[in-house]
């Protein structure tokens, strides 16, 4: 299990931390809810694996319990193999590619690290977009850097978040971080 800093020791002024959770067992999904709307942007910070055994696995975000499909949602990705977009698909039917998960088939010792940033999540004057980082070992030998976007076709606040994989589940040790930005 990687280390990984507490929330207390990550540096950042205005950075707050609302919510950090450290998974004691796999999990099909990690939920943030009742989140607080005094903030002026939400930034998610973690490390994680998933058990899947499949080359590329998705983790994805849901906003608000909102159902994932194109009327809702649309997101592109940039990385090493170039520019795809989602166009308001998903992934296995289950998440938006906003960033990726190391699976079961790289080395036990490698964890996807990744952050991701919702500005102005409180307001109810706009969609909302999401900016996404990803570091994601994709195979054995291949690291994969990768920036998504992804929009939520909603002016609803952002109450809510669940991450979930595209397939298989979060195993134990990964830690996930919620953070307001004042």
């Amino acid at each position: 299990m990687p280390t990984y800093p507490s929330p207390s020791s990550v540096p950042g002024p205005g950075l707050n931390l609302i919510e950090s959770q450290v998974l004691g067992v796999a999990a099909a999904s990690v939920t943030f809810s009742a989140i607080p709307q005094t903030y002026k942007s939400l930034v998610i910070k973690g490390t994680a694996r998933g058990d899947a055994v499949a080359l590329a696995v998705a983790l994805g975000i849901k906003i608000n319990g909102v159902a994932l499909s194109g009327a809702n949602y649309q997101y592109s990705n940039w990385g090493p193999g170039g520019y795809w977009t989602g166009g308001g698909k998903s992934i296995s039917g289950s998440g938006y590619n906003v960033w990726n998960l190391t699976t079961a088939t790289a080395p036990a010792d490698v964890w996807t690290q990744f952050t991701g940033e919702i500005v102005g999540y409180a307001s109810t004057s706009h969609q909302k977009t999401f900016e996404g980082r990803t570091t994601d070992f994709r195979d054995p030998g291949t690291l994969w850097p990768i920036i998504s976007s992804m929009i939520y076709h909603s002016n609803d606040a952002v109450t809510s978040i669940v991450i979930e994989p595209s397939s298989g589940s979060i195993i134990a040790g990964s830690q996930f971080d919620l953070y307001g930005v004042s």
